[in-house]
């Protein structure tokens, strides 16, 4: 078990797409809707200390798809609601993982297949433009955002049921092994199955904010920088936090508490005609306090202190399709360093519909 140990530390940060922000709103009437095919890879992980870890075979290596949503709609020029679901699921992936084991003599030949396949948690929000052009703080050059939200859990794996088959599989062929050798039979292959081994998400409630300022340098260059902060109101129980957990005592829980991220981007833009050409490189950071299980008013630390920081350099086109602006954007996510974080990368294709409601008033 120590192999599915070491591997859902990476696991339970996987991820897709990861939408740059920026502190612009909607205008009034207006939406866009957000479709976001991701593939994915993790070939490593950063450890406690910071070094990079590539797996080697058979040590968890993961590739994946992921597929996620978002949507915003402007209720005033200042004021957008919002829905993102990106990541949103994991629909097919393949962790190269084999967890053979030998006993006296008799090995059981790891038969199984491995994903990380589940869905993420939903996000919901409500952004407001303090300082701008069509904020109720006029300004030409800065505009400030802030956008309260709520993080909606999703259910996630069924760790319990399956680490019950899996090591009753191991069991069963261990007993039939042994019985095989004293009567000199060959021993029966051992039964296998389909296991999800990592989470994609928290599976938690929690609450938090976003705040936005793009400081404009000209019409076609801005510099944006968000920060983020959850709290997690909820824990969950330990025997849903991973695989090698669906075997835990009820009672146990586990206790994420928050997470914090910060963003960077220099963005620059240029009409080409009926086009619109935009570029820009996010560079990212992303942090976690400890993971802690509590049982019985006792507490143990089962993952230390998280980080990641990340570059995800980007460039997209608007135009038109039709009567509907669309907007295509190609993504890539590069991890640059970390602590008990997994070194995934992705590419992101983005496609973003816009669309607009006719007013009820004048």
């Amino acid at each position: 078990m120590k192999k599915i140990l070491i591997f859902t530390v990476a696991a339970l940060f996987c991820a897709g797409a990861a939408l740059a922000d920026t502190a612009q709103t909607m205008p009034k009437g207006t939406g866009r809707v957000y479709v976001a095919p991701t593939f994915f890879f993790v070939p490593g992980i950063y450890d406690r200390l910071g070094s990079y870890n590539a797996y080697e075979d058979g040590k968890g290596r993961i590739i994946g798809g992921n597929l996620g949503f978002a949507t915003e709609y402007g209720i005033l020029d200042w004021c957008t609601i919002a829905f993102r679901w990106a990541p949103g699921w994991n629909f097919a992936s393949d962790v190269d993982l084999d967890n053979s084991v030998t006993k006296s003599g008799i090995t059981y030949t790891d038969r199984n297949e491995y994903n990380v396949n589940g869905v993420a948690d939903m996000d919901f929000g409500i952004r407001f433009l303090i300082v701008g052009e069509n904020a109720p703080v006029k300004n030409e050059i800065i505009r400030v955002s802030f956008a309260p939200g709520l993080k909606i859990p999703l259910p996630g794996p069924d760790f319990e049921s399956q680490y019950a088959s899996y090591t009753d599989n191991i069991k069963e062929y261990f007993n039939k092994a042994a019985v095989s050798v004293y009567s000199g039979q060959t021993p029966e292959d051992p039964a296998h199955g389909i296991y999800t081994v990592g989470n994609l998400d928290r599976h938690a409630f929690g609450i938090g904010g976003r705040l936005n300022a793009d400081y404009i340098f000209s019409e076609n260059f801005y510099i944006g920088f968000c920060t983020e902060f959850t709290r997690y109101l909820t824990t969950i129980p330990a025997k849903k936090y991973g695989f090698e957990y669906g075997g835990s005592l009820d009672g146990n829980s586990v206790d994420f508490s928050s997470k914090l991220s910060f963003e960077i981007e220099p963005v620059y833009t240029r009409i080409l005609g009926n086009n619109v050409l935009t570029v820009g490189l996010p560079l990212t950071v992303n942090m976690a306090p400890p993971v802690v299980a509590k049982y019985d008013g006792r507490t143990m630390e089962i993952l230390g202190e998280q980080m990641l920081f990340s570059m995800m350099p980007r460039i997209g086109c608007l135009f038109f399709a039709g009567p509907l602006p669309m907007e295509a954007e190609l993504d890539y996510t590069l991890p640059i360093y970390g602590k008990n974080y997994a070194a995934q990368h992705g590419l992101t294709l983005l496609l973003k519909i816009y669309f607009g409601l006719p007013s009820s008033g004048n």
